[in-house]
Parts: C-alpha cells; structure tokens; sequence
C-alpha cells in the first residue's frame, strides 16, 4: 500500500514538469523561427529540412528546461514575447517579417522571405526586447522566486 502512495506522490508534480518541458519546446521552437528569419529564404530549400532544423531546438531547450528552469526560464520566455511581439507588430505593419514563418512551416507554398532592411530591424527589436525582458527577470528570479522556492521544503 505504501508503494501506491509513493507513486502517487511522484506522480502530483507531473503536470509541473509537463508545463516546463512545453515551455521549453515553444522556446526552441521559437528560437529556430527567429534564426531562420536572419536570412533569405530561410537555411533550407525543402520542408523537410525545416522539420530537421527545428526539432533538434525543440528537443535540446525542452531537456535544458527541465534541468534548470530557474536558469533557463528567465531568457526563454522574455525571448518568446518578444518574438511574439514583434510578429504582431509586424502583422499590423506588414514589413514582411513574419513570412518566415511561412516559409518554415511550408504554409504558403509559394512563400518567399526575403531579408530587406526593415524585417532587419525588427530582428533586432527582437534581439533588444528579449535582452531587455532577460535583464528583467534574471534579477526578479534572483532577487524573489529563487528564495520562495527554496523556503518551500
């Protein structure tokens, strides 16, 4: 009977280490889209080259996250709002930076992303934000969350 009990108590915290392995996946995969939008047309010529490109992000940042999220954590998620952030900025503009988004997932078959000077600077709005978003929540994880979750058992 204690058997059942143990497993059980293994089992409570398995929707926290669910959450982080998909945060650390969107992460990644995050990563890949905002490399992929540095240059033309993408680094590959066929969709499944893009599933090979991706996936090794998706795998790597989801173990990484898992490891250490209160190391990993603070730079992958001011990353993701930022990317995300800018790809709305961008569906209001219409600069064309958000179409290596479909070029990657082969959305648009004829789809062609091509790097001009203002998709430019918007991947380094991405690159300010995310460094700005990082700044932020290294030292509220250091200074907060770090002690709250040691203070805990």
């Amino acid at each position: 009977m204690s058997a059942v009990f143990v497993y059980i108590f293994k089992l409570k915290h398995i929707g926290y280490h669910f959450s982080i392995f998909n945060q650390g996946a969107f992460a990644g995969c995050t990563f890949a889209f905002f490399l992929w939008s540095l240059c033309d047309h993408g680094l590959t010529i066929y969709p499944s080259q893009s599933l090979v490109f991706v996936l090794p992000f998706v795998i790597l940042s989801s173990f990484i996250n898992l490891i250490s999220p209160f190391t990993f954590s603070p730079i992958a998620h001011p990353m993701i709002g930022s990317y995300l952030f800018i790809f709305g900025v961008d569906m209001f503009a219409r600069t064309g930076w958000a179409m290596h988004a479909a070029a990657i997932t082969n959305a648009y078959p004829d789809a062609y992303y091509h790097t001009s000077r203002s998709s430019a600077i918007l991947s380094v709005f991405v690159i300010l934000l995310t460094i700005i978003g990082s700044t932020f929540q290294i030292w509220q994880v250091r200074t907060t969350a770090y002690r709250i979750h040691e203070n805990q058992f």
